[in-house]
């Protein structure tokens, strides 16, 4: 069981997700809904859908500025500042709405990753990722934004792939925090937050991952912060928008 955790660990971290972060559309055909039956995948206050919070378009890129903290309890901090590139490679119908290969590339314009990413009427949702050469697919895929994104609106998820091993269940708790002014790499901007809670399923705080993941319409994700908490050691990971290509 430690393996599988050490496994997820680092999955959730490169999700980033990203993030794990970060994360990307998959699976099953059905996926869980983030609204109550009766409710409109529209914000009525401006119009706005799930879709406009995040450009799927091929050749999008979007420039982010990574943040990296660990520290043990009898260590020194570790800091480290890391550029990563997003690159939509191919976009298609899927699942009910629209979903994306991002390509993660580093300042050298070096693939180091991937991500598929699903956007329906409910949200954003994470399908899986590619992370050191193996592909983590989420079953069923997990929501990294809520839609309509009203402050309190809260699902949850149970489900695999963030581990080696495929049968490791673990449980997340989804929450709408709605639209507020965030910090980015280049500047203040208005958008809209989901927090993310993850737990082993059936209990136990050991290890703990609380994400948040912030969406300007029309420009993506702008934001986010992922922390992990695994037996002594801490790690934050800050992932902020430096610049963006919306076609």
């Amino acid at each position: 069981m430690r393996s599988d955790f050490k496994a997820w660990t680092r999955t959730v971290l490169a999700c980033l997700p990203w993030v794990a972060l970060l994360a990307v559309a998959c699976g099953p055909s059905e996926l869980p809904s983030t609204k109550p039956e009766a409710a409109s995948g529209t914000d009525t206050a401006n119009g706005l859908t799930a879709h406009d919070l995040l450009p799927l378009a091929e050749g999008n890129r979007w420039t982010y500025v990574i943040e990296k903290e660990q520290q043990s309890a009898d260590l020194q901090p570790v800091i480290s500042v890391e550029t990563r590139i997003w690159h939509v490679a191919e976009v298609k119908e899927a699942g009910g709405g629209k979903q994306a290969v991002i390509q993660e590339l580093n300042e050298d314009e070096k693939p180091i990753g991937e991500l598929v990413l699903r956007v329906t009427d409910d949200g954003v949702y994470l399908v899986s990722q590619v992370l050191n050469g193996r592909r983590y697919t989420l079953n069923p895929p997990l929501p990294i934004c809520v839609w309509p994104n009203e402050p309190g609106n809260t699902l949850t998820w149970s489900g695999t792939g963030l581990s080696d091993n495929p049968n490791l269940e673990l449980e997340t708790t989804i929450t709408a925090k709605g639209m507020m002014e965030v910090d980015t790499a280049s500047g203040r901007v208005e958008a809209y937050r989901t927090d993310i809670s993850t737990r082993p399923k059936g209990g136990g705080g050991n290890p703990a991952s609380d994400s948040s993941y912030w969406f300007a319409p029309g420009k993506g994700i702008v934001r986010n912060v992922d922390k992990l908490l695994v037996q002594n050691t801490f790690r934050k990971t800050t992932l902020k928008l430096k610049g963006e290509t919306i076609r």
